[in-house]
């Protein structure tokens, strides 16, 4: 991680010491004789530790279990009031400290938009919020990108809460929410890491025209045959036979054999579908980068062309695996999207032999940072149990004020066993094979003691072959992977909650993609907790960064509680790959009277 800075521990150590006074003053206080107008005028019109402190009453209130924000809590919501974002680990919190700020800024400074990672969480927190603020004067707002907002009426604190996708797509339809302080869950992955960008495209995801379609599929028919014919291979494209990730780009030698083949040298379009004809083929890998998709709406899976048994064209689409959270990026509800612009996405459609479509023709971009920006955002705060690993970037590219890190309440009591390094045979069995196994027998051997297991697979096939094999060993779990959200469609974040809160009982085992790496909480029952917790097993390392294995192993042991993980891991694992991965963009398609005016995005960038 960066070093947040020398007066990191002074900061923290002031904020601390200013919760305890705030909860000595909730403590002291006989809050019967304060009636919820009272209560409200304390919110809206107290100093600011008189309203901390109501704003603690506020939520004890309206906690089924009426329970007082925990010292921790306090500290998070102070670093939040001041433009800050907080390092608080998974487990400790965060849904009640987010409200708690969000309403103390509403009610004094005006409007705050609240940013979650996914629609189920936005509809949950909208439900929260009203039921706790409710009472008090505050309005909720469930974000909406395809209808305008009214202003907020009459002085009333308002809050709108929503997704990265409402936000981005509400600013690109001129839909915004008329906040300008924003509050961000996850703020690493969403500013750092990922940074999505978002477009808006006009039509409905076109066919290519005539021409492209036969540049795109001249490439892929001479890179497939030239291969199949001895005369190119992974090597003229800087490529190791097997290599797991890493660039595809065309060597010195490559363009030789290229120009001896074609009896001239290539242009500069022609060595640029080549080159994505050479990575489609060989870089990503289907269910792994991306999933074929058949909508049986559109026609029969199958169909007969010229003698030959083929994939219906017209039936299927490629759509992307984002490979930091292994979301599929498509919404069918709000015909969201994401492509691989500069030809990639359309070389991996003449690779599958389906449709081939433009790329995205769009007047209308913006990323997530751009989104949060001091022309677009007044202020900005958030939480991470990561975040320290990015200060610097946030505090310098994102005008966060600083990154304060937040305690544990309790000890963490997580357990992390030592990594277990899988080593294939050549010919019997390969190394990733052989951790497959290695991690399938050790969830039979577990669960014969009853704990719940949770196997976090770093790629996304790894789900459906692990699956296999706990079949073949007779152990009943649940598996989600990419095309658990296309089959489930517009259902899938209520079904795969409805999966999370099982998850802990005993003897569950759930085989899940990276979707179960970060922002899930896993209920277990105490006498579960008891016996050690959630066992958390994790397909290797992370390639990407540090943060996605420490968010993977706080699935376990959170508030407190028992659990441990265990890394398996294989020689040729992605960490030990140059990987290099395709500029995605998030893209919803549209349908407008006047057409937009049509430029073409960014093309894919391969460093």
């Amino acid at each position: 991680g960066q070093d947040p800075g020398p007066d990191a521990a002074e900061l923290a150590a002031r904020y601390r010491a200013e919760a305890a006074v705030i909860l000595e003053r909730h403590a002291a206080m006989d809050w019967s004789l304060v009636s919820p107008e009272g209560l409200e005028w304390m919110v809206r019109h107290g100093d600011g530790r008189e309203a901390a402190a109501a704003m603690v009453e506020v939520i004890r209130r309206g906690d089924p279990k009426h329970r007082v924000l925990r010292w921790t809590q306090v500290m998070a919501v102070l670093v939040a009031r001041d433009g800050g974002v907080g390092n608080m680990q998974a487990g400790e919190g965060k849904t009640l400290v987010f409200l708690a700020a969000a309403a103390l800024k509403s009610a004094q400074g005006g409007a705050v938009k609240i940013i979650t990672t996914r629609d189920v969480l936005a509809n949950e927190a909208y439900g929260e919020y009203r039921t706790i603020l409710g009472e008090y004067g505050f309005d909720i707002v469930r974000m909406n990108p395809d209808n305008p907002y009214a202003d907020p009426v009459g002085g009333r604190p308002t809050i709108y809460i929503g997704t990265m996708n409402d936000a981005g797509f509400g600013e690109l339809r001129g839909n915004v929410a008329p906040a300008r302080r924003n509050g961000v869950d996850e703020i690493d992955e969403a500013l750092v890491h990922s940074d999505t960008t978002f477009i808006l495209s006009e039509g409905a995801g076109d066919p290519a025209s005539v021409e492209v379609i036969k540049e795109v599929e001249d490439a892929h028919a001479f890179v497939t045959g030239a291969r199949k014919a001895g005369l190119l291979s992974e090597f003229d494209f800087g490529r190791e036979p097997g290599q797991v990730g890493g660039g595809t780009r065309l060597t010195e030698e490559g363009r030789a054999r290229i120009v001896d083949i074609l009896g001239r040298d290539p242009t500069a379009e022609e060595t640029h579908r080549l080159t994505m004809a050479a990575t489609a083929e060989w870089e990503y890998v289907e269910n792994d980068h991306y999933v074929v998709w058949h909508h049986r709406e559109l026609g029969p899976e199958y169909v007969v062309v010229d003698g030959r048994t083929v994939l219906n064209p017209d039936a299927h689409k490629i759509y992307i695996i984002d490979q930091t959270s292994h979301k599929v990026m498509f919404d069918a509800e709000t015909s969201t999207e994401s492509r691989w612009n500069g030809g990639l996405a359309q070389a991996a459609e003449a690779k599958h032999g389906i449709r081939i479509h433009d790329d995205p023709a769009s007047s209308a971009s913006i990323t997530a940072g751009e989104m949060f920006s001091a022309a677009k955002s007044d202020e900005l705060f958030g939480f991470s149990g990561t975040a320290d690993g990015v200060a610097n970037e946030l505090q310098n590219n994102h005008g966060v004020k600083h990154v304060v890190d937040i305690p544990r309440f309790k000890p963490s009591e997580l357990k992390i066993a030592e990594d277990y390094h899988a080593i294939g045979q050549e010919g019997v069995i390969s190394h990733q094979d052989a951790k497959l196994s290695a991690m399938a027998h050790s969830v039979a051997e577990r669960q014969l003691d009853g704990n719940p297991q949770l196997a976090i697979c770093n790629r996304n096939s790894e789900v459906g072959r692990l699956s296999r094999m706990l079949d073949d060993l007779g152990v009943e779990h649940v598996a989600v992977d990419a095309k658990f959200f296309l089959r489930h469609g517009e259902h899938a974040e209520a079904e795969l909650q409805k999966i999370f809160q099982e998850a802990g009982q005993r003897g569950k085992v759930l085989v899940i993609n990276r979707q179960g790496g970060r922002g899930v909480d896993i209920p277990v029952a105490p006498d579960v907790d008891a016996d050690g917790g959630l066992h958390v097993l994790i397909s290797g390392r992370s390639a990407e960064s540090r943060a996605v294995d420490i968010q993977a192993e706080n699935r376990t042991a959170r508030s407190g509680g028992h659990g441990s993980a265990q890394y398996f891991t294989a020689p040729d694992d992605a960490l030990y790959a140059n990987t290099v991965e395709a500029q995605v963009s998030v893209i919803r398609y549209t349908q407008h009277q006047e057409a937009l005016a049509e430029h073409r995005a960014a093309l894919a960038e391969h460093a």
